[in-house]
């Protein structure tokens, strides 16, 4: 019997040994679903540590309202694209509704990514079509709206 698990037990250390690290791609992948999975059951403190440290106070700035004005219903990973070794895109869909409405809104949300020295980390975000309201009064690239500095989120307007 105990040769039995012993024998299985080297079969799993084998096994889990040939397994590689994971690829630049799924490094991206996990972290994006990982902040997706974060801002959506309001877990700032989480979300933070995929966003590049000189984004995170204008990052916590776009989301204030998300849970006093708005609730996230959902946040899906649409799509994700290396542009290069460091760089890559995602794009996300959230599902949203003010808390004094019942009205179910869907905005996008186009992200870039960096790969960092350990990590990716987000540092560029904005709605790209959709509902609006999603970062306050929020428009699109390319209106003529307000748009907030280095990260091109929108910025609640006068």
């Amino acid at each position: 019997m105990r040769a039995r698990l012993a024998a299985a037990l080297v079969l799993v250390l084998a096994a889990c040994s040939c397994l590689g690290p994971a690829s630049s791609g799924q490094k991206l992948r996990d972290a994006a679903y990982d902040l997706a999975n974060a801002v959506r059951f309001g877990r700032l403190d989480i979300a933070l540590g995929y966003v590049e440290p000189e984004d995170q106070a204008a990052f916590a700035t776009r989301r204030a309202g998300w849970g006093r004005e708005l609730r996230v219903v959902d946040v899906e990973l649409e799509s994700l694209r290396l542009l290069d070794s460091d760089n890559a895109e995602v794009n996300l869909s959230v599902v949203w509704h003010r808390l004094d409405e019942t009205t179910i809104r869907v905005s996008q949300i186009g992200q870039r990514w960096r790969q960092g020295r350990d990590d990716w980390l987000m540092v560029e975000e904005q709605r790209t079509g959709g509902a609006p309201g999603i970062f306050g009064r929020d428009t699109m690239p390319g209106t003529g709206g307000a748009r907030g500095g280095r990260s091109g989120a929108a910025r609640s307007a006068p």
